[in-house]
């Protein structure tokens, strides 16, 4: 089967391009359904005051979130392959989510992040996002993460090198059987958060 038409799950390697790459084609596939409506209409009644007419405006709506997703999307790329593959081999059984877009319901702007570490009660990330505010997101994430009844401790990095020594030293770390479900349920959680 060919690898770009793999649906990617959220978190995964390669869900920034997959999810752009989806919404495009539905909203492509949409917004020609819509015009095939009002120009079906317009040519079997010779006016645009028909039930056609519409029921391509109504089209509309359902297909605008799919652009809404798409150009959302559009300016956040994956990490290089290579970096991804560096960071796989670091962790060993380290829970690893990448191509990740925070939102919050105080800032408007997103926090893409491009790998997140999660193991034995810590979550460390890595953006090359510039205006990317990391205390802001930290506090955010383990605030929401406490609500839901898990305590962590987050840290987000600009810089590559940190990074990957945190991940060097928790990767040191061996959890016991409680801590890698509680793991499970930050990853879980985390996702929710993201688009």
């Amino acid at each position: 089967m060919n690898k770009k038409n793999t649906k990617v799950e959220k978190g995964e390697y390669g869900y920034l391009d997959y999810k752009k790459r989806q919404s495009a084609v539905l909203m492509i596939l949409g917004f020609s359904i819509v015009a095939v409506l009002f120009f079906i209409g317009y040519f079997a009644t010779k006016t645009k005051n028909n039930i056609m007419t519409v029921i391509s405006i109504l089209t509309v709506l359902p297909v605008a979130k799919f652009a809404v997703n798409f150009f959302f999307l559009l300016p956040y790329h994956s990490e290089k392959k290579e970096e991804y593959d560096k960071l796989k081999d670091m962790v060993k059984e380290m829970i690893v989510l990448t191509d990740l877009v925070f939102t919050t319901d105080q800032k408007f702007f997103p926090f893409p992040t491009s790998f997140m570490v999660i193991h034995n009660g810590s979550a460390c990330g890595f953006t090359n996002h510039e205006k990317y505010h990391t205390e802001y997101m930290e506090k955010f994430l383990e605030n929401n993460l406490q609500v839901n009844g898990v305590k962590v401790n987050v840290k987000i990095f600009k810089d590559k090198k940190q990074f990957f020594n945190r991940v060097k030293t928790l990767a040191e770390i061996v959890p016991d059987e409680k801590q890698s479900k509680k793991d499970i349920r930050i990853k879980e959680l985390l996702l929710t958060l993201t688009i």
